[in-house]
């Protein structure tokens, strides 16, 4: 069987999608195929329906589902989105159990594709050396709109080769991501204590919302309070700059510094529908607060009473 070739630097996790990308993303059937995006949402597909005992899976015939299995189905769809169902057989060895059981098959695809367009997807554009923020909508263009065309052609392509039939009514849903960030690490004039922590967490540029959006936020009950606390967090805080993401918010004449952590990505997005983004020119000077959230508990565990904390910093006029 033929080996992933094609990277996209992705993370699947808590119902959500994250692609972080340098270059370009999949431009066609094969490279969607060939990515480990492809076999990490078609895996988690599978296990899916076998926890629920679906009949989906007596397209196999078979009760255990093996990684062969899964490496056959791949091949299948390879070359369902070029030619008709009844001649893979003569392509691929073993794939006539597939061709037999084609009603479940289809009945599979339109699973996968829901199961796709069921996690919160983000693309994250890095744009480190790279000027992509001065053309922001090529840059959206060639990343989230690409995806959406490849997902969905092959999703249409594949229906039609198994039926022999084309649909009189197309509905056009998102496939692709519905929040995509041009972001880069970027300079900002603070003391050299919070540089060394944070400078390297990409600052989000530019924004694309895909309305209508529906994203699933993690549980927040609204109980508590910010307790002010005597000793700097960010004394104890550990950062992974790979899991961060800083949207600067100019908020009335402040600019803060949110930075958020990837589990909370449909919240710190949700930021563009309340404060622009701050200039470069607002970056330029020194901001007036840091925001921190999702920090992993333990790292303040005793600083306050309750976890949202805060710290008046006055020695470097800011509050963290």
């Amino acid at each position: 069987m033929e080996k992933s070739r094609f990277h996209i630097p992705s993370k699947v996790f808590d119902r959500k999608v994250v692609i972080r990308l340098k270059d370009r993303i999949c431009e066609t059937p094969n490279e969607l195929f060939a990515s480990s995006l492809f076999e990490k949402v078609l895996a988690s597909a599978i296990k899916d329906l076998e926890r629920r005992k679906s009949v989906i899976l007596h397209m196999f015939k078979k009760d255990t589902i093996t990684q062969h299995d899964i490496e056959l189905l791949k091949s299948v769809l390879k070359y369902l989105v070029k030619m008709p169902l009844d001649l893979i057989p003569n392509l691929v060895k073993g794939s006539e159990v597939l061709v037999e059981n084609k009603d479940y098959l289809f009945q599979f695809i339109e699973f996968l594709y829901n199961y796709w367009r069921h996690y919160d997807r983000f693309i994250i554009c890095n744009a480190a050396g790279d000027p992509l923020d001065e053309r922001p909508y090529r840059t959206f263009h060639n990343t989230i709109e690409k995806l959406t065309h490849v997902v969905r052609g092959v999703y249409r392509d594949i229906q039609e080769n198994i039926t022999g039939d084309h649909p009189n009514v197309y509905r056009q849903v998102r496939a692709g991501a519905e929040i995509a960030t041009i972001a880069m690490p970027k300079e900002v004039p603070m003391p050299q204590f919070y540089s060394e922590k944070l400078a390297e967490i990409p600052i989000i540029r530019q924004v694309l919302l895909n309305p209508p959006l529906v994203i699933y936020q993690p549980n927040n009950k609204r109980s508590g309070q910010f307790v002010k606390v005597v000793k700097n967090p960010m004394d104890y805080v550990e950062i992974d700059p790979d899991e961060w993401l800083c949207y600067p918010a100019k908020v009335g004449e402040l600019v803060i510094l949110a930075y958020f952590h990837e589990k909370f990505y449909e919240l710190g997005f949700s930021l563009a529908n309340l404060f622009e983004i701050a200039t470069d020119e607002d970056l330029a000077k020194k901001p007036q607060g840091i925001y921190m959230f999702g920090v992993n508990k333990t790292f303040i565990d005793g600083l306050g009473s309750f976890p949202t904390i805060f710290y008046d910093d006055k020695d470097n006029g800011m509050v963290v």
